[in-house]
Parts: structure tokens; C-alpha cells; sequence
């Protein structure tokens, strides 16, 4: 009986344990303000090149970062979006603050590209990947 009720308590307390989904997160696009491009590595044997650049977006405080970077195809142009996370279970830095994330473009071929970004108008970077 008492082996028991002691398996039935750590069943009813684990699950009480167990971390819910991550309610600290809130997901949002963002503008990109400034892309620094740094070079591009010829692949090695079997393997592709890539092209990589500094991606720096602005945000109103602290509390934001870059999650993760988009692409999507337009046309014979690849457009690259920024997606935001804030975390809105911390105290942040109240005043507007840049972050800056390496991005890093590896395409499936060899060939040319051509590489627009959301937020910086009349900028299109053309990259050779050999």
C-alpha cells in the first residue's frame, strides 16, 4: 500500500515538473537596417561555396533579438526577411538598440545570385558561388 501511494504521488508530481511551451517568446518580423557584406568561400571537393554577410536590424529595446532569417524567391532574386523573438519574461534595456547576426547564404548550385534584403530598399547584392 505504501509503495503505492508513493508511486501515485511522483505520478501526480511529475507531471507538474514537466516545462509547458515557451510562453516568454513572442515571434515578429524585422525590418533589416544594414547588411555588411563580408566575402564569399569557394567549396570544397563535393561540397558548395557560400556567401556571407553581417545582418544588423534595429529594434525599440533590449527585450528583442534576430531569431532566424527568411528566404523566399522572387523571380530570378532571393529575398531575405529577418524574424524577431522578444522575451517578455526578462527586464530589458529600455532605449533602441541594433543586433547584428551573421548570415550565412549556401545555395544548393554553383552559379550566380542575386540577393535583395526586407528594410533596405534599392540594394541588391549579386554573389557568385563557385
Amino acid at each position: 500500500m505504501r509503495t503505492a501511494f508513493i508511486l501515485l504521488a511522483v505520478l501526480l508530481v511529475l507531471p507538474a515538473c514537466k516545462k509547458d511551451s515557451d510562453n516568454c517568446s513572442r515571434y515578429g518580423t524585422a525590418n533589416i537596417s544594414s547588411v555588411r557584406y563580408i566575402g564569399t568561400s569557394r567549396g570544397e571537393a563535393g561540397q558548395q561555396g557560400a556567401a556571407f554577410f553581417d545582418v544588423t536590424c534595429g529594434f525599440p529595446d533590449g527585450c528583442y533579438s534576430i531569431n532566424k532569417f527568411i528566404l523566399t524567391k522572387d523571380k530570378d532574386t532571393i529575398v531575405i526577411g529577418a524574424e524577431s523573438v522578444m522575451n517578455t519574461c526578462i527586464a530589458c534595456i529600455t532605449e533602441p538598440m541594433s543586433v547584428t547576426k551573421n548570415f550565412v547564404f549556401t545555395p544548393s548550385t554553383t552559379g550566380t545570385y542575386y540577393i535583395k534584403w526586407k528594410g533596405v530598399p534599392n540594394r541588391i547584392d549579386t554573389v557568385f558561388i563557385r
